[in-house]
């Protein structure tokens, strides 16, 4: 080898390291679809500090819409879209937890799917959401 080429190799290797690193760092990033995160994350936020439990939104379209309008699992970022929350209602009604008409807490109550995710909404929004 050269002079030049033992020069040079370590540089080259360096770079490509640093290559390796960022771009997978980089693919995480704010430029990433809302769709390919929640395909990574299997539509479930992994614990934060303010919530002990993983989260998961019942449908792929919801977790991507969600995530497309700011949500990110924590506090700071609460914004669930409507379709994460129908979703919600049909995984209920799927799993035969819910069957309408339907009261929640025996006080509000839901005649339809409609009415379940306003329901739903209405409780994310008043702790918080």
């Amino acid at each position: 080898m050269t002079r030049q080429t033992t020069r040079v190799l370590p540089v080259v290797l360096l770079v490509l390291l640093v290559i390796a690193i960022a771009v997978p760092a980089m693919a995480k990033g704010k430029d990433q679809a809302p769709a390919q995160i929640c395909k990574e994350i299997e539509n479930t936020f992994p614990i934060t500090d303010e919530r002990p439990f993983p989260f998961t939104i019942q449908s792929d379209g919801g977790c991507a819409s969600s995530v497309a309008q700011g949500f990110d699992g924590t506090q700071d970022n609460w914004s669930l879209s409507t379709s994460a929350f129908v979703s919600q209602c049909k995984f209920l009604e799927d799993m035969g937890v819910v069957e309408y008409p339907y009261a929640f807490y025996g006080v509000y109550e839901a005649k339809n799917r409609a009415d379940c995710w306003k329901i739903l909404k209405g409780f994310h929004d008043s702790v918080g959401g």
